[in-house]
């Protein structure tokens, strides 16, 4: 046997029970077992090295990892207290584009999760208001169809938050609500400001209780600076109003618990079936006394059982996932993708949904996806006609798309300088509302002609 150039056996008698690797003489054969030799000499020389080396490698892998986190973890938020200030003193002057843009860093960047799931507890607890859950029921959309008010909810409160408020989307989204909301003569102005108050507050206390970091003042300034800007101009806390609005207007209520009741089925529908008890059982256990009277939503003696070692093994899995996200997990670059971008009619379709898929677009990938073959394994629901697949135009959203050339008529006439927001004749003293109707003193129909 000779080696001159290219490998050789020769007429060796060994050769015919060499693998054809070996006797062939093609270059990609030549290649292949050259990456062998390679390998094995890689493990030669990994195999000499010893082991407390690798171990200390390792180590210092694992603990430079660990350091850079740390270094990371902490970037965004100390970049904006160095632009905007850590005191009141030095944040007290933010405008409501800042407010808004450190609390997208928040919910967005910092804290998705527990920011979609306070804002569920948020929506059903916004039924716990007596009043509220009486004027739901007449309306009837509640009751019957909670899921498509629950996505209208989710897709007016995302479009607040991921476009500026004086955006195109924003303005049309808030006018779309204002709109549907005049329609229902019985809402006051105080359960709007404390629905408002909800979406803010209940935000901050699961973040404050289970996230890998807790809020600073100045975030939760920026959520006051931004619910004042949605139209309310009263200086009280958000926090003081929730409060004493339901110290006064959350009791026990039929309504309330027939509500509740669609709201528990609506968030069982994304479970498969052997997870639905075990689900309500922790939802229940996670609401407050107050909340849980109101609703009228109790655990039974067995539920009681499932309810009380959940509510002492969650707590503990949530602080150990907090630990995890703080220590070992960099943080996000970029937000969820929850919507697409708005095709040639104008129709936005979403990418994300929690509860039923309403607005999202028919695809292959959403028929045989993973996640598809999942929810076809379990008997949920998957996108297709029956949740308008089409999409959405903002200013049909909710109200069986009635009154969609009122909202136009209003965002068109700022073109031409006026205001862009209106009550549709829901608020009596409009000048009461300030905030984002402030801005355009005489100009806007919602502030008296002398502009005070």
């Amino acid at each position: 046997m000779a080696l001159s150039g290219n490998l050789s056996l020769g007429n060796s008698p060994t050769a015919e029970y060499l693998h054809p690797v070996f006797t062939d003489q093609s270059p990609t054969s030549r290649s292949t077992l050259s990456s062998i030799l390679a390998l094995r000499s890689l493990w030669i020389l990994l195999s000499s090295i010893d082991r407390g080396t690798v171990i200390a490698g390792l180590l210092v892998t694992l603990i430079t990892y660990l350091l850079v986190v740390r270094h990371l973890r902490f970037r965004s938020i100390r970049a904006l207290e160095e632009k905007y200030g850590a005191t009141m003193d030095q944040f007290k002057d933010i405008d409501y584009k800042d407010a808004q843009s450190i609390l997208a860093n928040l919910f967005l960047l910092e804290a998705p999760w527990l920011f979609l799931t306070s804002k569920d507890f948020a929506f059903l607890r916004a039924f716990g208001i007596t009043e509220i859950a009486d004027l739901s029921v007449k309306a009837k959309k509640m009751v019957d169809d909670t899921g498509l008010r629950y996505s209208d909810t989710v897709v007016f409160a995302t479009e607040w938050i991921l476009n500026p408020l004086d955006s195109d989307r924003a303005v049309l989204s808030l006018n779309r609500v204002n709109f549907i909301h005049s329609r229902y003569k019985g809402i006051k102005n105080d359960q709007m400001v404390y629905t408002l108050c909800l979406l803010i507050c209940e935000v901050f206390d699961w973040i404050d209780k289970y996230e890998w970091r807790t809020s600073v003042p100045l975030e939760r300034y920026a959520s006051y600076v931004f619910w004042k800007e949605n139209g309310d101009s009263r200086k009280h806390h958000p926090s003081h109003v929730r409060r004493d609005f339901e110290a006064a207007e959350m009791h026990p209520s039929y309504n309330s618990n027939r509500i509740a009741q669609a709201v528990v089925r609506l968030y069982e529908s994304t479970l498969p079936r052997f997870l639905r008890p075990l689900f309500t059982n922790i939802l229940i256990s996670f609401m407050d006394e107050r909340l849980r009277q109101a609703t009228m939503l109790e655990l039974n003696a067995t539920s009681l059982v499932i309810g009380t070692l959940t509510t002492k093994i969650l707590p503990i899995a949530l602080s150990l996932r907090a630990g995890f996200v703080r220590h070992c997990m960099l943080p996000r670059k970029s937000h969820p993708t929850v919507f697409k971008p708005a095709g040639a009619d104008g129709r936005v379709h979403v990418t994300y949904w929690q509860m039923q898929p309403h607005y999202a677009p028919v695809t292959l990938w959403g028929k045989w996806g993973p996640d598809a073959l999942y929810r076809r394994v379990f008997g949920l629901p998957l996108p297709g006609n029956d949740w308008v697949s089409e999409g959405y135009k903002l200013e049909e959203v909710g109200y069986g798309g009635r009154g969609a050339e009122k909202v136009l008529e209003v965002v068109e006439r700022a073109k031409n300088g006026g205001c862009p927001y209106s009550t549709y004749g829901r608020v009596d003293n409009e000048s009461e509302l300030g905030g984002i109707f402030a801005r355009y003193g005489a100009s806007c129909p919602m502030m008296p002609k002398d502009g005070n």
